[in-house]
């Protein structure tokens, strides 16, 4: 069962292509503030961020709850050009076996509602 179960570094160390995509038609720098932003305000606990030239990262987990043995996620921000950015959502729930909690789709749909939201009120 061990092996069966994704951790943090599960998602950090996939490809950062790996998952849900949107384009966002703003700088790498606000959407990466977004992004931050977006992920704070989830019902998530923020487990690190880094960045290297090819990408920003935000890792991310959901402690386990009544309805789920917790999941763990990566946002990748990537800058296409000047004004436009792609973000990339990965989740993994923690357990294989689990059929209840947050899917990465859900969690991408979250994510890419808050970035929107804080795009409108970052971009000058």
């Amino acid at each position: 069962l061990v092996s069966g179960c994704a951790t943090s570094s599960t998602v950090s160390t996939a490809e950062m292509t790996e998952g849900q995509s949107q384009d966002f038609t703003a700088s790498y720098e606000v959407v990466k503030a977004a992004a931050v932003e977006a992920v704070e305000r989830m019902n998530v606990d923020v487990q690190g961020t880094d960045e290297t030239p090819a990408r920003f990262q935000i890792r991310f987990s959901k402690p386990i709850s009544a309805f789920s043995w917790g999941e763990v996620g990566a946002v990748n921000v990537v800058r296409i050009d000047d004004a436009s950015t792609r973000v990339y959502v990965n989740s993994e729930k923690r357990s294989q076996m689990q059929v209840t909690g947050t899917s990465e789709r859900q969690f991408a749909e979250e994510i890419f509602s808050n970035i929107s939201e804080s795009i409108a009120r970052l971009q000058p």
